[in-house]
């Protein structure tokens, strides 16, 4: 009996004192996705001032990859996306001699968490689509049948660090499931442009909401 509560005794003590998920490496965080990368090629190279520089065309028989609503290319080449399934991807862009594109490199992903630090409950929960980094790194992304924003350290908490409210916004409930907050950009300072896609209506709103709001904050217009 008492080597029975000894054993009790030193379960208790490994459960309490064993790391947590987000207390993982970085590197151990993600898992890696393999990915087949088809060139796509454009007839005209040029148009005025724009020039292509290469596209591909993504695949993978991994079930979790596509789906991705949001999509940022770092200074460094890396590329961070989302999909509307509450997945982070990150992956390394390669580049030729001439700095066309031509494949990426060290695809993987990570469910993406809530404020608490765990995944997403449902697809409606964790319905990511709006995807912009911040001046200070940090990511900020909008979920479309909450009507919510969420912050993410990335970088330096990997994708277990828990989420950080964002500012809210003000006449959402009008949005319709699944077509709300769709398009999100950072200005030079920090705050957030934020679109919404209007369903049916011929209108859509759009805000600029600081990060700091204290109040849901208010369209600044509605636009055709």
């Amino acid at each position: 009996m008492r080597q029975g509560l000894i054993a009790c005794a030193l379960a208790a003590l490994m459960g309490a004192c064993a790391p947590s998920a987000a207390d993982a490496p970085i590197a151990e965080q993600w898992r890696a996705v393999d990915v087949s990368a088809a060139p796509v090629v454009f007839e005209e190279a040029r148009v005025g001032q724009l020039l292509f520089r290469g596209g591909l065309a993504l695949s993978s028989e991994d079930p979790v990859f596509g789906g991705f609503s949001g999509l940022e290319v770092l200074e460094d080449g890396r590329l961070v996306a989302i999909s509307d399934n509450g997945d982070w991807f990150e992956a390394r862009l390669v580049l030729d001699e001439a700095g066309a594109l031509v494949g990426v490199a060290d695809m993987r992903t990570a469910l993406m968490r809530d404020e608490s630090g765990q995944p997403f409950p449902n697809k409606r929960a964790g319905d990511s689509e709006g995807l912009a980094q911040l001046p200070d790194g940090r990511f900020a992304v909008s979920f479309e049948q909450t009507q919510s924003i969420r912050i993410y350290d990335l970088n330096r908490d990997g994708p277990f660090g828990a989420a950080i409210a964002g500012p809210r916004l003000d006449e959402i409930a009008g949005l319709p499931d699944n077509v709300g907050l769709e398009a999100m950009a950072s200005t030079a300072d920090g705050a957030l442009l934020i679109g919404a896609e209007g369903g049916g209506a011929p209108t859509t709103p759009l805000w600029r909401a600081p990060l700091d709001a204290r109040e849901p904050v208010a369209p600044i217009g509605i636009y055709a």
